[in-house]
C-alpha cells in the first residue's frame, strides 16, 4: 500500500511541477528564527551560499521559507520580518493548524496531539494517500510539491532526550523531510547539530521520517556518532563547519577608531533553576568588574543577540540584571545596547569591539567573521565546542560553571595576543567560508543526481 501511495503522489508532483525553467525551486525547512539573530544568521548564510551556487549555473534561486508557524501567525507583520526580506514567499508546514493563540500552553498541547494521527495514517495508508483524500490537505504542501529540492537549516533541534513532548516536537519538525522524501524531492539537513536519542521510539521515528535518501551536513563529530549509532549510513553523512561562519562573504566590517579598547558581552539564561542563574550573572559581574579594574582603558558594552518572543528568552532583562551587580564608579565605562540588530548590523558591532565573553554561540561565531576573538562559555549540547573546533580555538570554549578565575585567565591571555589572533581570523575564516561553500557545491551535484520522478 505505501508504494501505491508513493506512486500516485510522485506521478501528481510530476504533472504538478510541469518543465523545468531556469530558476532553481528551493523549499526551506526548519525556519523559526526571528528574535533569535543567531538562527536568522544561519539562514542568511545559506540563502547567500545558495544563491551563488546556482549562478554559476546561470541560474536564480525562489525560496519557499516552511515556517511552523500557523498562517495567521505568518500573516502577521511582526513573525519574520528580518526573514521576509530574504525570500520569496512563506508558508505553513504541512501539519500546522491555525489557533487563536498559538503560544499558550493549552493550544500547543493541543496542536501536538495531532502528531501521533499524523503518524498512524502515515503508518497505516502512507502520507500521500492521506494527502490527496483529504480535502485540503493538498494545499497545504503546494511549496514542497513546487520545490526541486529541500534544506532543512542549521540549528539543533532535531533530538529526543527521552520526554514525551520532545518525542511529538521532534516528529513534527520531520514532516517536511518526510513529506518531501516521500514525492521525490532531494531533501538535505544543512548544518545541523542532530542528537542525541535517548529511546529506541525517537530513534526509529527519526530514522523512518527524516527520509530514505536525505543526506545529512551536521556541523560536530558528536552529531555524526549519533547518526551512525541510529543506523544512518555514512555514506550519507557529511561533516561540515557552522553555516553562519560563511555570513560574512563578501562583506567587510571595518572597524572605527575607538577611545579606549571595548569588551563585548552577550548574557542568557542558561537555567530555568532560579539559583543556578543567580549564581551564572553574579559570576558574569564579578568578571566583568575584575576585567574594568586590572584594564583601565577598556570599557563593558553588552550586545543583545536574541530579544524574545517571550521575557526568558530576553537577553535584555539578563544584561540589565548583570549591569546592576557592577560597582557605581564603572557607570561611564558600561554600555547597554538595546536594539534589534540584524546578524549583519551584529557583525558590524563585534568589529568595533576588541574582545567578546560570550554566552551564545552565533555572538562568538559573529564575532570571528568580523575578526574578534571570542571567549565562549558553553550552556547547551556542547554546540561551541564543535564550532570552536573547526575555528582552531578550541581551548577558547569553557563550560559556564568554570571557576572565574578560569574565565579571567583565558580574558587576560586573549588581552595580550589580539593582534596576532585578529590575523589568525581572517585566514581561517576564509578557509571556513571556502569548506562550506564546496559542501553547498556537493549539495546541489547531489540534488542534480538525484532519480527524477
Amino acid at each position: 500500500m505505501l508504494q501505491r501511495s508513493e506512486q500516485v503522489a510522485r506521478l501528481v508532483a510530476h504533472i504538478w511541477i510541469g518543465s523545468q525553467t531556469v530558476r532553481v525551486k528551493i523549499a526551506l525547512a526548519h525556519v523559526y528564527a526571528d528574535d533569535n539573530k543567531g538562527d536568522l544568521g544561519i539562514i542568511q548564510a545559506i540563502l547567500s551560499g545558495l544563491r551563488r551556487r546556482a549562478s554559476l549555473n546561470g541560474k536564480e534561486v525562489e525560496f519557499t521559507a516552511i515556517s511552523m508557524f500557523s498562517q495567521s501567525e505568518i500573516d502577521r507583520p511582526e513573525p519574520h520580518r528580518f526573514l521576509r526580506l530574504m525570500v520569496e514567499r512563506i508558508a505553513p508546514a504541512p501539519v500546522t493548524q491555525r489557533y487563536e493563540e498559538p503560544r499558550s500552553i493549552g493550544r500547543s498541547l493541543v496542536k501536538v496531539a495531532t502528531i501521533p494521527c499524523a503518524v498512524a495514517a502515515m503508518i497505516l495508508r502512507g502520507l500521500a494517500w492521506r494527502m490527496i483524500k483529504v480535502p485540503g490537505v493538498l494545499g497545504k504542501i503546494a511549496p514542497i510539491f513546487h520545490s526541486d529540492m529541500l534544506i532543512c537549516k542549521g540549528g539543533s533541534l532535531l533530538y529526543c532526550k527521552g520526554s514525551i513532548r520532545e518525542l511529538f516536537f521532534l516528529t513534527r519538525m520531520l514532516m517536511p523531510l518526510y513529506t518531501a522524501s516521500l514525492v521525490g524531492k532531494p531533501t538535505f539537513i544543512f548544518g545541523q547539530s542532530i542528537g542525541p536519542f535517548a529511546t529506541k521510539t525517537s530513534q526509529w521515528i527519526f530514522r523512518e521520517f527524516s527520509g530514505r535518501n536525505t543526506h545529512f551536513y551536521v556541523r560536530d563529530e558528536k552529531s555524526r556518532g549519533y547518526l551512525v549509532n541510529i543506523g544512518i549510513p555514512s555514506e550519507r553523512i557529511t561533516l561540515v563547519p557552522d553555516p553562519a561562519f560563511m555570513i560574512g562573504q563578501g562583506a567587510s566590517y571595518e572597524k572605527l577608531p575607538q577611545p579606549c579598547s571595548i569588551l563585548a558581552i552577550t548574557a542568557l539564561n542558561v537555567s530555568r533553576e532560579p539559583t543556578l542563574q543567580a549564581t551564572y550573572e553574579a559570576k558574569m559581574a564579578r568578571v566583568i568588574q575584575g576585567f574594568l579594574t586590572d584594564h583601565p582603558g577598556w570599557k563593558a558594552r553588552f550586545i543583545p543577540q536574541v530579544i524574545g518572543p517571550d521575557r526568558w528568552q530576553d537577553d535584555r532583562l539578563v544584561q540589565a540584571r548583570i549591569a546592576s551587580q557592577l560597582s557605581a564608579e564603572l557607570g561611564s565605562r558600561i554600555d547597554l545596547d538595546e536594539r534589534d540588530l540584524s546578524p549583519d548590523e551584529l557583525c558590524a558591532q563585534y568589529a568595533q569591539a576588541d574582545l567578546l565573553i560570550a554566552s551564545r554561540l552565533h555572538s562568538s561565531i559573529f564575532a570571528s567573521v568580523a575578526e574578534t576573538p571570542a571567549v565562549v562559555l558553553e550552556y547547551q549540547q556542547a554546540k561551541a565546542e564543535g564550532a570552536f573546533t573547526w575555528l582552531g580555538r578550541y581551548d577558547d570554549v569553557l563550560p559556564w560553571t568554570a571557576p572565574e578565575q578560569d574565565i579571567r585567565s583565558r580574558l587576560d591571555l586573549k588581552v595580550k595576543l589580539l593582534t596576532s589572533e585578529r590575523a589568525y581570523l581572517k585566514i581561517r575564516i576564509a578557509e571556513l567560508s571556502g569548506l562550506l561553500n564546496e559542501a553547498i557545491d556537493d549539495l546541489f551535484d547531489r540534488a542534480a543526481e538525484y532519480p527524477k520522478t
